[in-house]
């Protein structure tokens, strides 16, 4: 099965995302926070990133993270 990594998987791009692929596909949800539904993911550690990436090995990456309040 295609396995799909998705970060920003919390806010409402992300979780709507996430909602409407999982039943077709692996999805990995990935957030700033840790919840029950997502792990923790902070993009801008790209030694983090890449640890996960290569421990999951996704085909595909959506990122759906973005700044709020900016």
């Amino acid at each position: 099965m295609i396995k799909i990594m998705i970060t920003g998987a919390s806010g409402m791009l992300g979780a709507e995302v996430c909602l409407k692929l999982q039943n077709n596909f692996d999805v990995y949800g990935f957030s700033h926070v840790s919840s029950f539904e997502n792990k923790s993911l902070d993009i801008l550690d790209i030694d983090q990133v890449n640890l996960v990436v290569k421990s999951i090995n996704p085909d595909v990456i959506i990122n759906c993270a973005a700044f709020t309040n900016v």
